[in-house]
Parts: C-alpha cells; sequence; structure tokens
C-alpha cells in the first residue's frame, strides 16, 4: 500500500520544526545545568568570592549558552538555506511498504524504513529522524489521519 502527500513549507514552520528540535535536544538537564551554573556563579560573586571556581563556572555557563544557541541557529540557517533554495515550496512524499520517498524542484530521494530510526510528533510537523540530529521536516497538516497512522507503524516495525 502507498500513501502519499504533498506537503507545502513556509518559514514559519521549519523555525517552529526546528526550535522543538532544540528545546528536545537540549532537554531539560541541559537547561538545569546551564541555570545552576549561571546561579551558583553569580551567588558566589555577591559573596565576594573570587577564587577559580567562580571562573570555572562562568566559563562553563558561557561555554554551555554558546553551544546551546550555536545548535539552533546553525539548524535553522541550513533549514532555511534549504527552503529558500526551492523554487516550489513543496515537496511529494511517497510512503510505501519499502520506505520514505521525496521529490521537490532540488531533487529526489528515498529511505529505507530501517533508515528512519525515529518520528518527534509535534502538533504542526514530524521530525523523521535519520540519525541523532539530521531529520526530515514533514509539515503535518496536508497529510491524512490514514497516512500519520501508517508512518508511525512503519517506524516501529522497522
Amino acid at each position: 500500500m502507498t500513501h502519499t502527500a504533498t506537503v507545502t513549507y513556509s518559514r514559519e514552520v521549519i523555525r517552529r520544526a526546528v526550535g522543538r528540535f532544540w528545546l528536545r535536544f537540549i532537554a531539560w538537564h541541559g537547561f538545569v545545568t546551564i541555570g545552576v551554573c549561571i546561579v551558583a556563579c553569580a551567588g558566589l560573586l555577591l559573596d565576594g568570592n573570587r577564587s577559580w571556581i567562580v571562573g570555572a563556572l562562568g566559563a562553563t555557563a558561557i561555554l554551555l549558552l554558546t553551544m546551546a544557541a550555536s545548535v539552533y541557529f546553525v539548524f535553522l540557517r541550513r533549514s532555511l538555506w534549504k527552503f529558500d533554495r526551492m523554487s516550489t515550496k513543496s515537496i511529494r512524499f511517497q510512503f510505501s511498504e519499502d520506505g520514505v520517498s521525496y521529490v521537490s524542484d532540488l531533487g529526489s530521494s528515498t529511505l529505507s524504513w530501517r533508515t528512519v530510526e525515529q518520528v518527534w510528533r509535534f502538533p504542526d510537523a514530524w521530525l523523521l529522524f535519520v540519525a541523532r540530529t539530521t531529520y526530515i521536516t514533514l509539515p503535518i497538516a496536508e497529510v491524512d489521519e490514514t497516512t500519520r497512522s501508517f508512518i508511525v507503524d512503519q517506524v516501529a516495525r522497522h
């Protein structure tokens, strides 16, 4: 059985997808770690402490903030760069027992279901992961419920 969906991309869908990826990638423990470093550093500074521990905590906080921001902006710029290269902002997906195929004006690709490691489902877009930090954004508004169920079943099966 084959399911076909033609989806349209927008800058807003891409921004939201990248933002949701970023929030889930950094995760609650990443934000807690950054917060603890900032609060501990500020607390020690307010107490008058000027030891190497304050410097280490401050440097760690700056490093973590820089890395977190870099992840967001690198993914956003890469996604928007691809989006801007598309003359028509839509992609035709075909989901079959064998895998996922998609065609745009930039080219086409076919993936086996075994390469899709997981699906992160959000209200406006699904992220089909083919590696830990490599995903395909699938705007879900134009995908019918039968196709959605098929995608989830195939990923779970493989």
